[in-house]
């Protein structure tokens, strides 16, 4: 009985020991599976600049703590500060497709922790563009491009 009394008043004079879940604003939530269990992650769409967290404001003007989860990659901390409300993981440091642990800091003490994963970056290649109209050809239909004629023409149907 004294050890557990010892114990609750050792945790409630330093604090909760885990962070509140962290909560953003411009992202939709997945389910990730770390190590065994299944986790709500943070997925963010890719943008010119990298990956931009707008947070939900609570921790504003702090630091971000951020670990590369992903497996087959060394695990790296990096720490990121925080612009007002959001949290900008730029392409020189972090990676599309990857899962980062971000933990939000303010004055040293952790406020908010969760999972990031980031989406890929897609890269869009610019189409050749004439000004003509194009003439397409599919593959396949061998006997209705037969008689080299192109035109539309009515078709047939059955009686019902």
């Amino acid at each position: 009985m004294r050890v557990a009394l010892i114990l609750f008043a050792l945790v409630s004079a330093v604090g909760p020991a885990v962070a509140s879940p962290l909560k953003a604003r411009n992202s939709e939530v997945i389910q990730l599976k770390v190590g065994s269990q299944r986790r709500d992650t943070i997925a963010l769409r890719a943008r010119t600049e990298g990956w931009r967290l707008v947070l939900s404001g609570t921790t504003a003007n702090g630091s971000a703590e951020i670990v590369d989860l992903t497996p087959g990659t060394p695990a790296r901390t990096l720490s990121v500060i925080l612009n007002g409300d959001e949290l900008l993981l730029d392409n020189t440091r972090f990676v599309g497709g990857h899962v980062y642990r971000v933990q939000l800091r303010r004055g040293g003490v952790a406020v908010e922790s969760g999972f990031v994963y980031l989406y890929p970056m897609v890269y869009l290649k610019d189409a050749p563009r004439s000004k003509e109209p194009q003439r397409l050809k599919f593959a396949g239909d061998e006997a209705a491009a037969s008689d080299g004629d192109d035109t539309i023409k009515p078709v047939s149907k059955s009686g019902l």
